[in-house]
């Protein structure tokens, strides 16, 4: 594929670097592949219809999912190619294993199937980041720039945290009794609802309350309430560097989860929690783990920082620089400027905890 071999790099480091570019495009392709299987419910349809006993035609798989079958096919051959599916050696029939059944397909399919949908929300704004970086262009990017990026996270925070968030994260935060009982609870930009409405049909003595700056989230979480009949459940819009006067002292539980470092202004942000929280009142929020220094990032993370640093690229940063007073931290703003900014809010009682169910993020938990 390169124009040039490998001996032609000259030195083995080079020859590795040359692998990775290949491998960097290869990837990149790929991952659109998966995520237009995802955006079309191939996988879904795939997992439904095949197996090895009865492999299925583009054609069969084209009918369930009301495609055309061409299309389908070079969809089916990628996917095969890269081993997420099997083919009958005489290449006219696919099935999926039963073991990539279970991660590929299902209401939360594994975090590493749906972080391919980055790849198509990127491609979406690919010319706005190009105008977003040039001097005289916009100071970022909105959220009404993405394709329903609230509804394609709201699946992403479901795959990624259905499994470990009662189970595992709560025990870690301590409130079972609280909850229980009945308490107050306020997630800060809480996207479409997922842990509001998990908490809400988990805990139905206390009352949640989700605030979002994205109109769309908010009317998406009030729907899906609605729907579940959720009565302890309500969202509504707010800024979350200006909440409600109202609102102080008002929540024993206040809880943000990946979006503090979206924000424009975190410590505007951060202050507003330490306000509404009531005395002794918990804050948990759930991070990315970073070091504030992109050397020691690279040294403890290697690739795995570098995808959230280019995350951080096509969308925490210009959402989070949209301001003329925007701080714009980045996805990996890191533990040392997090407990600063936690610091400037109020509290003095912080706990930074490793998760190890959610292996790329760390738990801040405070109390005022």
């Amino acid at each position: 594929m390169l124009p040039q071999s490998f001996e032609e790099a000259g030195t083995e480091e080079m020859e590795l670097f040359l692998q990775k570019l290949e491998a960097i495009a290869t990837n990149g392709t790929l991952s659109l592949v998966v995520a237009l299987g995802l955006e079309l419910n191939l996988f879904e349809v795939l997992g439904e219809i095949s197996s090895e006993e009865k492999p299925v035609t583009a054609e069969i798989v084209a009918e369930k999912a009301v495609l055309k079958a061409r299309y389908v096919r070079e969809w089916l051959s990628s996917m095969a190619c890269a081993d997420f599916l099997e083919v009958t050696e005489d290449g006219g029939a696919f099935w999926m294993s039963e073991e990539k059944k279970a991660i590929l397909c299902g209401d939360a399919p594994h975090p590493a199937i749906q972080f391919n949908i980055f790849s198509q929300q990127f491609g979406f704004v690919f010319n706005t980041i190009c105008a977003v970086f040039k001097k005289d262009g916009p100071r970022g990017t909105t959220y009404e720039q993405y394709d329903d990026f609230c509804t394609k996270m709201n699946k992403l925070s479901q795959s990624m945290h259905s499994k470990h968030f009662v189970s595992d994260l709560l025990p870690m935060i301590d409130l079972n009794a609280a909850l229980q009982k009945g308490v107050e609870m306020l997630d800060v930009g809480c996207g479409s609802g997922f842990h509001v409405h998990t908490l809400a049909q988990q805990y139905p003595n206390s009352k949640f309350v989700g605030i979002d700056n994205f109109a769309g989230a908010v009317v998406a979480g009030n729907e899906a309430s609605k729907e579940r009949g959720l009565d302890n459940a309500t969202f509504a819009r707010h800024d979350a560097a200006r909440l409600p006067e109202e609102w102080s002292g008002r929540f024993d539980w206040v809880t943000i989860f990946d979006a503090c470092h979206d924000q424009t202004r975190p410590d505007l942000c951060l202050q507003e929690v330490y306000r509404v929280l009531k005395p002794g009142g918990v804050f948990s929020m759930v991070e990315v783990k970073g070091t504030s220094n992109v050397f020691e990032d690279k040294e403890t993370s290697g690739d795995g920082a570098a995808f959230q640093y280019g995350i951080s690229l096509f969308h925490c940063l210009p959402i989070g620089s949209n301001s003329d007073d925007a701080l714009g931290l980045g996805t990996k703003w890191g533990e040392k400027r997090a407990r600063k900014l936690l610091e400037l809010a109020g509290f003095d009682d912080i706990d930074v905890r490793d998760t190890p169910f959610f292996p790329g993020n760390v738990l801040y938990q405070c109390r005022k």
